[in-house]
């Protein structure tokens, strides 16, 4: 026990930056999933982790796993390898205390991270009572995450019904307190397919190459004051740094008529699936995006595209997190402290351990454990435009630039900057941003200028892209006369956008606002085909949902008699 105290005096004296070392990265493959080992070795080439840090273990291809079979067929296996390996050191008791766990003492941990890959379970499913009888509940459940548990698999515990404390929650300055507290930093690589896990870390790599850019977008929910508490403070921060940030009140997600485009961070809650924008088969964040929704089940199945963590690996996300089973809002990962800590400089998986309270717990963190999004400054992004250095994000380092420049100096000074890069690079977020500043100006003229330059450009099949559209038109759709007119010529273009069909219901409701409001301004044969689509698929689930509760009065009406 002095020891230990020793240990974590010296650690919390050296506040000094310490990044994670591509040698003591391992990663564990699971050789009955046929992705799982080029997942790892596309990493390891990704990172100069070295290949002979994979660890090949042949696992159940289920998800799901007993406590039996994770501590005999997940766990030992692992810390038994790594053992061999050196990269830990401990002492092996030949024992296994009253749930069958294993029991090795260790006294030193050289694993910066273990990273799991696809194919390695990521779920212990609930028993049903404790060794000692003891009925389990939502509240009481030996249920966890593979990766919590594996993470605390040296912390001592008197039973698996609840979490225990993670000792390194909100101490991201106190870089060597994982080994002190012989913490198993666990990230993964996981999602529906290996195309999707592997092209969401080269985007990733390229994040970090140029620095995170893009748009900043919070869903709130007022579901509960401490969850919309951390997402004001994302909005701050974020604010702060100069990002664009866009705010949704409402408990229903970002809808297809408001701007979608260059999603960078995201932080939203409390929704049971991914729907809208998050479902375009043509919709993609920017590169190396950072966030989650925070939901209950958001991670229990890995496989089902409709749940949020996998959906956020589909969509590019350098760095996510989710839950296996209801996890208790206060003790998922706090958003604000893990924007805190990668703004500190600290890697993801070094933010995602400082921002979630408790291990043995259903917390999981996908992504790249290594990257770091603010590597590049705002500063070293700029110098870089300057020097003819862009591609299709570089228009949201403008963007950041002029929020800088306007409050740090002055509009005029942001807006000349901003200028110089109208039609030099892709500009459609320029565009929209001088297009919402003058409408915001009373300038309704200027304002028609640049939604008309939106207007020329083309539309393209990137989701993100027809956002912009989309958000102009609802924009227009309020007005009259010239704009009114300008908003029905969008409406009519986004008619060719290939999207879901809901997304035709936002272009049938600005388009029938702009006739409402503006009689004389007449819809195309094409655009009245779509109102009577719509009018119909209405009826039909007006219908739908009639019946549904017809039939569920008779069935309680009937259980009351019998």
């Amino acid at each position: 026990m002095k020891f230990f105290i020793v240990a974590i005096f010296c650690v919390l004296a050296a506040d000094v930056l310490a990044l994670v070392n591509p040698e003591k990265v391992y990663l564990v493959v699971n050789d009955n999933d046929p992705d799982s080992m080029s997942i790892a070795q596309t990493y390891c080439r990704l990172r100069d982790v070295p290949m002979e840090n994979i660890l090949v273990f042949s696992m159940p291809s289920s998800g799901f796993v007993s406590r039996k079979t994770y501590f005999e067929q997940v766990e030992s296996p692992i810390i038994r390898k790594l053992i061999k390996k050196g990269a830990i050191k401990a002492i092996d008791t030949e024992s296994k205390d009253a749930f069958g766990r294993e029991i090795f003492i260790p006294s030193e941990i050289n694993v910066d991270f273990l990273i799991l890959c696809k194919g390695v379970p990521w779920q212990l499913v609930r028993s049903q009572q404790s060794p000692s009888g003891k009925k389990y509940s939502m509240q009481n459940t030996d249920a966890a995450s593979v990766d919590s548990e594996l993470s605390a698999c040296f912390i001592p515990q008197k039973n698996f019904d609840f979490a225990c404390k993670n000792p390194l929650f909100k101490n991201y300055k106190n870089d060597g307190l994982f080994k002190a507290a012989q913490i198993l930093r666990v990230a993964r690589l996981d999602g529906v397919s290996k195309s999707e896990i592997i092209s969401a870390l080269r985007r990733t790599v390229d994040a970090e190459r140029n620095g995170l850019r893009g748009r900043v977008y919070i869903d709130q929910s007022k579901y509960s004051p401490l969850g919309d508490k951390w997402l004001e403070k994302v909005k701050l921060l974020m604010s702060e740094q100069y990002f664009d940030v866009s705010e949704n009140p409402d408990r229903a997600l970002f809808s297809y008529s408001e701007r979608f485009d260059g999603v960078a961070v995201y932080f939203g809650w409390y929704t049971y699936g991914a729907y809208g924008y998050f479902k375009e088969k043509n919709m993609a964040f920017a590169d190396g995006a950072i966030g989650w929704h925070i939901y209950s089940f958001s991670a229990s199945q890995m496989r089902n595209p409709v749940f949020w963590s996998p959906t956020f690996v589909r969509l590019g996300a350098g760095a996510t997190v989710g839950n296996v089973h209801e996890p208790f809002l206060s003790m998922t990962h706090h958003a604000d402290l893990f924007i805190e800590a990668l703004l500190d400089g600290k890697t993801a998986g070094e933010a995602a351990y400082a921002s979630i309270p408790v291990l043995s717990w259903q917390n999981v963190f996908f992504g790249d454990p290594m990257y770091r999004p603010f590597l590049v400054s705002l500063e070293e992004q700029v110098e870089s435009l300057e020097k003819g250095k862009f591609d299709k994000y570089s228009q949201y380092v403008v963007v950041r630039q002029m929020n800088k420049l306007m409050k740090t100096s002055s509009r005029s000074e942001a807006e000349a900057f901003a200028k110089r890069f109208i039609g030099n690079l892709p500009d459609d977020a320029i565009l929209f941003k001088f297009f919402e500043m003058r409408l915001k100006d009373g300038n309704l003229p200027d304002a028609l200028k640049y939604a008309n330059m939106i207007f020329e450009r083309d539309i393209s099949e990137d989701a993100s892209r027809i956002s912009i559209f989309m958000g102009t038109a609802c924009l227009l759709s309020f007005r009259k006369g010239e704009a009114a007119v300008l908003g029905m010529k969008f409406c009519e273009r986004l008619l060719d956008a290939d999207m879901d069909s809901d997304f035709g219901r936002h272009i049938a409701a600005s388009a029938r606002r702009i006739s409402q409001i503006n009689p004389g301004i007449l819809p195309s044969e094409r655009m009245k085909n779509l109102f009577e689509k719509v009018d119909r698929q209405i009826a039909e689930e007006k219908a739908a949902a009639e019946k549904r509760a017809a039939e569920k009065k008779a069935s309680e009406k009937k259980s009351n008699k019998s």
